[in-house]
């Protein structure tokens, strides 16, 4: 179950972005995927960049969408997700998959209507992010693995859980990083990027061997 969301994460204002809690005041969600994967007892926490930019939002508010900060079914992300995550979730139940599915920005959706492209204000985005995931990272209980998915996650897992790790040759060598608290990072790319599959699965089997360990330890 998601823990309550604090006063911090609802007042949170950077130029260029809007809060998701600014339209949506009682949206009781850190993450908009935890519709997908939302099990914060879980033992993976993936991590992508974003959300959405704040018009699909607000789309979805006007065709009276009654859970406009979830995830979307049909994007080709979520069915990779979905593909790659069969072989360590627990359940089909996103409150019980084993599995957070989260994003760096949190609820901090683009003003702009770009899905790619330069994030405005980056510095103090990321820094807000890096906030969330700490506080996310806190509140799993259970976490053994971290998994990033592009290059804005996985700087900042790297830079929060292992100071010294050097993420892009980690990923490059598809190279698992585990941290002196006993979890294990683990470095990929989007799930829609133009990676060779061998080598998507490759980082996904990182993961996998990350949990058997965990559970025989």
């Amino acid at each position: 179950m998601t823990p309550p969301i604090p006063h911090w994460m609802h007042s949170a204002r950077i130029p260029g972005y809007t809060n998701i809690y600014e339209v949506l005041p009682n949206e009781a969600r850190v993450y908009g995927t935890e519709s997908l994967f939302g099990d914060w007892d879980g033992r993976v926490l993936l991590l992508a960049q974003d959300f959405a930019p704040i018009q699909y939002v607000l789309k979805q508010m006007a065709e009276g969408e009654t859970d406009p900060f979830r995830h979307n079914p049909l994007m080709q992300t979520n069915k990779r997700l979905i593909q790659h995550t069969a072989h360590i979730r627990e359940s089909d139940s996103p409150s019980s998959c084993g599995i957070l599915y989260g994003s760096a920005l949190a609820g901090l959706c683009k003003d702009d209507a770009s899905v790619r492209g330069v994030l405005p204000s980056r510095g103090l985005a990321i820094e807000y992010g890096a906030r969330v995931l700490s506080y996310v990272v806190e509140n799993m209980p259970n976490l053994k693995v971290i998994l990033g998915l592009g290059s804005v996650p996985n700087a900042m897992i790297s830079e929060l859980m292992e100071p010294a790790c050097d993420w892009k040759s980690a990923r490059d060598a598809c190279r698992a990083v585990h941290t002196d608290d006993g979890r294990t990072l683990v470095f990929a790319s989007h799930p829609v990027s133009s990676t060779k599959r061998e080598v998507v699965m490759e980082r996904w089997n990182l993961l996998a061997g990350a949990l058997c360990r965990s559970e025989a330890a």
